[in-house]
């Protein structure tokens, strides 16, 4: 289930990514109004794609995907398998990060991407 949502969420960032660098940029300048939509559309995307929002402002918002381990839960794992848990725990708890994109939308409407 989990590499399904993977993959979709992949698919997204591809189709949203390429599909930003395949339009031509706009040189016309957009309202304040256009402007916040044009960014809030791109914010429903990301969060249709598994992304939180943590940061936003009116033209410029920092969103992350992923990265937190259910410690909790891997406890229990850990106990009820009397230790053998604990190394996919450990490797979890050492690969998992959290990944930051900002996305910001110009004077012009144009939206630029940058991040891990």
């Amino acid at each position: 289930m989990d590499w399904q949502k993977n993959l979709k969420r992949i698919k997204g960032e591809f189709a949203l990514r390429s599909s930003a660098k395949a339009l031509e940029l706009s040189t016309t300048h957009r309202s304040t109004e256009e402007r916040k939509a044009i960014l809030q559309q791109k914010i429903i995307q990301h969060v249709g794609l598994g992304y939180k929002v943590e940061t936003q402002t009116d033209f410029q918002v920092v969103l992350s995907h992923g990265g937190k381990v259910n410690h909790i839960m891997h406890f229990i794992l850990s106990i009820l398998t009397a230790g053998f848990w604990l190394i996919i725990w450990l490797l979890l708890a050492m690969f998992s990060r959290r990944k930051f994109i900002t996305l910001s939308v110009d004077e012009f409407g144009n939206t630029h991407f940058s991040g891990n």
